[in-house]
């Protein structure tokens, strides 16, 4: 579920939201939801802060609470892999090379305003 920092994750291809947003945003299952079917190359790079260990489970708490409050598993079974709930890493920042070698996050994060060369490695 939590995002990580220097990782790539796969957006949402869809027309409408993905489960998580749709848990986060308390919204009512309707038939405009469904689970991710397909792949682009559009991504999400993510360089803010890692959630903490308590903020994973409350955010996994959630998921839990809004799928049994919103009778979801008769259409999305939770343990099938095509109802995952979170973000799909597809890449992850090379932190030891390029201009990212010796930086801690809030140095990489601020090399993003320049011209500044990242690698990255696929997942």
């Amino acid at each position: 579920l939590p995002r990580a920092f220097g990782v790539a994750y796969l957006n949402y291809c869809q027309v409408g939201k993905h489960l998580l947003e749709a848990c986060q945003d308390c919204d009512t299952v309707t038939g405009a939801l469904w689970p991710q079917t397909h792949r682009s190359a559009d991504t999400l790079l993510w360089f803010g802060p890692a959630p903490s260990a308590q903020e994973s489970a409350e955010l996994a708490a959630q998921v839990d609470d809004w799928w049994a409050r919103e009778a979801i598993e008769q259409r999305f079974k939770r343990a099938d892999p095509a109802s995952a709930v979170g973000f799909l890493p597809v890449a992850d920042l090379l932190r030891a090379e390029a201009d990212a070698a010796g930086r801690d996050d809030h140095q990489v994060a601020q090399l993003l305003g320049g011209a500044s060369i990242l690698s990255f490695t696929a997942i």
